[in-house]
């Protein structure tokens, strides 16, 4: 049963990646083009990796203890770091690494809370990021079957962001960015503007990239990028 929940929260890690993928085919296919459907799939894609991970922690947890074991003996000694180790060094192997990856993973959670989210995002993004990392290399040395799990997600995540990211640095360091049409600071917003900037690329009209989101970066405020939503603007010439 443990084993079960834990394979639950492994399939629904395969779908955590596909949401975020930028203009992912694959939603569009599934009828889920819109910003509100992928953000609700990656959050309970999310929960139910948890909520499973959780459970199949907590069983091997009280199997530990109820053997007599201590915290510390999860930490395989020098013998188990040479080549033919036997199964008691196998098994501190596995409970290693599943407890950095409930660590990872429960650090990668509390960062998504809303409190953190909306007032911290740069911190959340790092936190995404490292714990990201953390969480694909553990999950591969815990069970050696999870990366058919993970690899369709992350193949799409990779196929989908690399050609943004190739034409995100085109657009940075040999074209300078984009062109602003106008900025305006919206009144009672708390500081709010409504910038028009230029429309990307030949072919893509103002009208294509309603209900899209662009990743904007302003190096002079910070280096850190930031998506936001894009409409039309009035004329079609350019997004806001």
């Amino acid at each position: 049963m443990a084993n079960d929940f834990g394979k639950a929260a492994a399939a629904s890690l395969g779908f955590l990646l596909v949401p975020v993928s930028r203009h992912s085919s694959l939603m569009a296919a599934a009828g889920m083009e819109s910003e509100v459907a992928a953000v609700r799939l990656h959050v309970v894609s999310g929960c139910v990796a948890m909520g499973g991970s959780a459970a199949h922690g907590l069983y091997y947890v009280w199997r530990w203890i109820h053997k007599g074991r201590t915290v510390w003996e999860v930490l395989p000694p020098a013998e188990c770091w040479a080549a033919g180790y036997g199964v008691d060094c196998y098994d501190r192997f596995v409970n290693l690494t599943g407890l950095l990856c409930a660590t990872a993973m429960s650090a990668l959670g509390a960062a998504s809370l809303n409190a953190v989210r909306r007032r911290r995002y740069g911190l959340f993004y790092a936190v995404h990021a490292a714990t990201s990392v953390a969480l694909l290399l553990g999950l591969v040395m815990h069970y050696r079957k999870m990366i058919w799990y993970l690899a369709p997600g992350l193949l799409c995540y990779l196929g989908t962001a690399a050609p943004a990211l190739a034409e995100r640095l085109d657009r940075r360091h040999f074209k300078r960015g984009v062109r602003c049409e106008g900025v305006v600071l919206v009144p009672d917003s708390g500081g709010c503007v409504d910038i028009a900037v230029g429309c990307p690329p030949p072919g893509l009209t103002a009208r294509d990239a309603a209900g899209k989101y662009a990743h904007l970066t302003v190096p002079e405020v910070s280096p850190m990028g930031h998506p936001f939503t894009v409409v039309p603007s009035a004329d079609g010439r350019a997004v806001r």
